[in-house]
């Protein structure tokens, strides 16, 4: 199931650019339950998972000046979970195609 935009998910996101940290709190608060369901479900790890949520959302802190870039936030949030999970996996030879 696709989240649900923010109302304000540009304004926020514009905020965040710019070093807000209580904006940050809000897209991380909207989005990481989410964001954990579908990253536990494609690594059946409770622990990993929750690791990959914490690396996407410090992903988006540590690039947060390319925020404007981004036309669609939450596929770009999960694509990023996505990754890091197969990257996982393909470091430690369990990438299965």
């Amino acid at each position: 199931m696709k989240p649900k935009k923010l109302h304000n998910e540009s304004a926020l996101l514009n905020l965040v650019s710019e070093g807000d940290e209580s904006a940050f709190r809000v897209i991380f608060n909207h989005y990481s339950d989410k964001l954990y369901n579908y990253a536990r479900k494609i690594t059946d790890n409770e622990e990993l998972a929750e690791e990959l949520v914490m690396d996407a959302f410090l992903k988006i802190w540590c690039n947060r000046e390319e925020l404007s870039k981004i036309n669609n936030f939450d596929s770009y949030l999960f694509t990023i979970v996505r990754n890091q999970a197969i990257n996982y996996h393909r470091s430690r030879n369990l990438f299965i195609v």
